[in-house]
């Protein structure tokens, strides 16, 4: 008789926005906010395991002014102020992190949600998260975005 062992191999994947408001090279405040992984991932990981599809790209990261609570259904913010190209995207380890600056010229607004995306306007939104509180973004400020994400086994 042969016996079959089963393995777990559940993955996590856990990721957190940051933000740091500057104005004249001086950090004026740190922001943090914990993601939601929306279900395109998924969709797209089963989908590239049959050969029917691949994983996207992701390249980009946008603000909003939305409140709305994060959810796995959500496929973009809920209201849209910027987004922009990352400056550097890289992976170390388990972890890849992706990181971009708002100008003083961009992003200008109450920016409450984030967001990561596959494209420069439309197309997937990977995570979804809201900052504690709102971020009031003028031109006086510049506004930097890191999004670390870790994908290992739980």
């Amino acid at each position: 008789m042969i016996g079959l062992v089963k393995e777990d191999a559940r993955i996590r994947w856990s990721g957190v926005f940051k933000a740091e408001l500057r104005r004249g090279g001086r950090l004026v405040r740190r922001y943090e906010a914990r993601n939601i992984v929306c279900n395109i991932l998924l969709s797209q990981l089963r989908n590239a395991l049959v050969g029917s599809g691949s994983v996207s790209e992701y390249t980009h990261i946008a603000v909003g002014s939305g409140t709305s609570t994060p959810t796995r259904d959500d496929t973009a913010l809920e209201s849209e102020i910027a987004r922009k190209l990352c400056d550097e995207r890289l992976v170390s380890g388990t972890k890849v992190v992706y990181r971009v600056t708002f100008g003083s010229s961009e992003a200008n607004g109450s920016i409450n949600e984030v967001g990561l995306f596959d494209a420069a306007s439309g197309g997937n939104m990977l995570a979804r998260a809201l900052f504690g509180e709102t971020i009031e973004k003028t031109s006086d400020y510049i506004l930097f975005i890191e999004y670390e994400v870790e994908v290992s086994y739980a």
